[in-house]
């Protein structure tokens, strides 16, 4: 029977995420804005994750030959986290963990 995580990092590559990581609470010392807690009552992990974004757009970005590709490329790919992070909290909510 597969793992909450593997089922995660499952659901997450079906999506197009190359990376994903979990964290619990031990790994989340810092400021009250770092405790899941502050967001949502009675959480206890993080799912963080990233996605590549257009390498050629970030050079002509960061030699300021222009920024509209990199703008452009940003404001796709926030998005897409944004849409992937909704259907992975559905998700975990199908699954009977809350999420958000």
């Amino acid at each position: 029977m597969s793992s909450i995580e593997e089922n995660i990092r499952s659901f997450l590559k079906n999506q197009g995420v190359e990376v994903c990581g979990i964290a619990g609470p031990e790994r989340l010392d810092g400021p009250p804005s770092l405790d899941p807690t502050y967001t949502m009552r009675g959480a206890k992990s993080i799912v963080s994750f990233a996605m590549p974004m257009n390498v050629d757009a970030i050079y002509d970005f960061l030699s300021k030959k222009t920024p509209v590709t990199h703008n452009i490329d940003q404001m796709i790919y926030n998005q897409k986290i944004r849409h992937i992070a909704e259907r992975l909290a559905a998700y975990l909510n199908t699954l009977g963990y809350k999420a958000r």
